[in-house]
């Protein structure tokens, strides 16, 4: 059924252009559901909310990607990417994770979603 990965996400490498550009880069050529996690983690790390200095401990602990843990899953011709915030000095959180629907054959997001 679902190919599981339960991981920290690599620290934010900024804004990269294009797969290949960041440390979530694959070989262009790569296939199955670590291009589809790849491409999902490009956009994650563009999308998270960056903490700034005077950010309140939550706000620093959301912001980071090593915070989420991430769920692959191949369904017919897509991959669904999921990251769901951990929990926050012992409190879970309600919503606030990503999901990322990726075209299983041209490794393109076709969906995103924030979970509110």
């Amino acid at each position: 059924m679902a190919a599981a990965l339960m991981a920290g996400a690599a620290t934010q490498a900024g804004a990269a252009a294009e797969l290949g550009e960041s440390p979530f880069s694959v070989a262009p050529k790569a296939r199955g559901s670590a291009r589809a996690l790849a491409v999902a983690n490009e956009a994650f790390a563009r999308q998270l909310p960056a903490a700034g200095p005077h950010s309140s401990a939550i706000d620093r602990f959301v912001s980071d990607p090593d915070n989420y843990a991430i769920a692959v899953d191949r369904d017919g011709a897509n991959y669904t990417v999921e990251y769901a915030i951990k929990p926050f000095e012992g409190r879970r959180f309600r919503g606030g994770g990503y999901r990322y629907t990726i075209d299983g054959d041209s490794y393109r997001i076709v969906d995103s979603r924030i979970d509110p």
